[in-house]
């Protein structure tokens, strides 16, 4: 089999796997909105990517002041000017507010699917000042940065989602160990420069904690802090809001609004713990490279990328009735991922180390006390299988 490896050139210009949910939605909904963070790739997806298949979709972006202004004042006229369009993009659509209302009384007149898409890389939420008015007319969609096979330009993986590892890896470990360093941020991951790239990272964390937690009303953020509980993000062992708040010696009630805050722009995810163990909801970045930048661990990267691989399953594929935890016993040993898909579980060990240790085999085992039909999957250096414990280790390049 051909190993994939990375291409540098046209980055943005990779497919997306998030189009063929997009263009089903548009089919059906007579509202869609694409929300991620800055920078994901949700512009670039809508003016060039999507055009090609939807050849009446006009696209403005409130990032310009004329169009921003007027919506604000003028939100019927403005989409009335723009009744042609089929759908409509809106982008940053967060930055008026009254829009929503107006879309809304537009969409009421003529139901028709697929008339509007609407962009923001915040959550439309009550943070943002925005009312839910769109309930029943609206379908979303979260976009994330690219995922590893995307930034490799290779087919998505289609295995099942309970086990969502190949058992014949299809890129080298090479490729991984890269992508755990460059991410699959568009504008950053193909940099081939260090140093640059490096640049680019800070600049992005910079203007996340310095102008864009700004922009959520009636409440102010101290930057340097953000900057601080997004690194203890990735360095701590277990970033729960509590660890955090001791960390940065600050009061656990601050941290939860920074990280609310930080949520509402898609820079962070949370897991929580399964009702099965202990434990509190863990906070990851992300993208695995501001991960690696701030100095997070092995076994951190890995569970990042792990933890974003599936949320774009889940996102771009509409496994609506799946879910992902974390389990913890109360002696604080791990299991790192724990899947749900109605009555069905799987387990995830990482390890991170090319030794495997058999003890740590053992914390697997006993879930079945819990679960009894449970699969015990491990993600560690090789492929190898446990015929005595039932349990499949699968290499870490296997994710792709």
């Amino acid at each position: 089999m051909k190993m994939a490896c990375f291409n540098f050139s046209m980055s943005h210009k990779r497919t997306r796997e998030v189009s063929n949910i997009l263009n089903k939605k548009l089919k059906f909904s007579p509202v869609v909105t694409i929300q991620g963070a800055r920078q994901t790739g949700k512009s670039f997806l809508v003016r060039e990517l999507l055009k090609k298949e939807l050849p009446k979709i006009e696209y403005t972006s409130f990032d310009e002041k004329a169009a921003r202004n007027f919506a604000s004042t003028n939100p019927q006229t403005f989409l009335a000017q723009n009744a042609h369009a089929h759908p409509f993009a809106i982008d940053e659509a967060q930055k008026v507010p009254d829009i929503f209302d107006a879309v809304k009384f537009s969409v009421d007149q003529d139901r028709r699917p697929g008339r509007f898409l609407l962009l923001g890389s915040t959550e439309f939420s009550k943070m943002l000042l925005i009312r839910e008015s769109l309930t029943g007319r609206m379908s979303r969609v979260r976009i994330f940065p690219m995922s590893l096979s995307e930034t490799l330009e290779i087919p998505p993986n289609k295995t099942a989602f309970l086990e969502p590892f190949h058992r014949n890896a299809r890129i080298k470990n090479v490729d991984l160990l890269k992508y755990l360093r460059f991410g699959g941020m568009p504008g950053i991951f193909s940099v081939r420069g260090q140093g640059e790239r490096e640049s680019l990272m800070k600049d992005w964390l910079d203007l996340t904690v310095q102008r864009d937690l700004s922009l959520i009303p009636k409440l102010k953020f101290n930057s340097e802090l953000a900057y601080t509980i997004l690194e203890q993000i990735a360095i701590l062992p277990e970033p729960t809001a509590g660890a955090i708040a001791k960390s940065c010696k600050k009061d656990l009630r601050v941290i939860h609004s920074y990280l609310q805050a930080l949520s509402t722009l898609f820079v962070i995810n949370k897991l929580n713990p399964s009702t099965l163990g202990t434990g509190k909801p863990i906070y990851f970045l992300l993208d695995v490279a501001f991960a690696s930048f701030f100095g997070a661990s092995f076994e951190r990267q890995l569970h990042t990328v792990l933890l974003n691989e599936l949320l774009c399953r889940i996102s771009y594929r509409g496994e609506l009735h799946s879910e992902l935890s974390y389990y913890r016993t109360p002696k604080g040993s791990w299991v790192h991922l724990l899947i749900k898909q109605k009555n069905d579980y799987s387990a995830i060990k990482i390890f991170s180390e090319e030794n495997v240790k058999k003890p740590e085999l053992l914390i697997l085992s006993a879930l079945r006390n819990k679960l009894p039909k449970v699969k015990l999957l491990g993600y560690g250096p090789m492929y190898q299988h446990y015929k005595d414990k039932q349990i499949t280790l699968f290499a870490w390049e296997s994710i792709a």
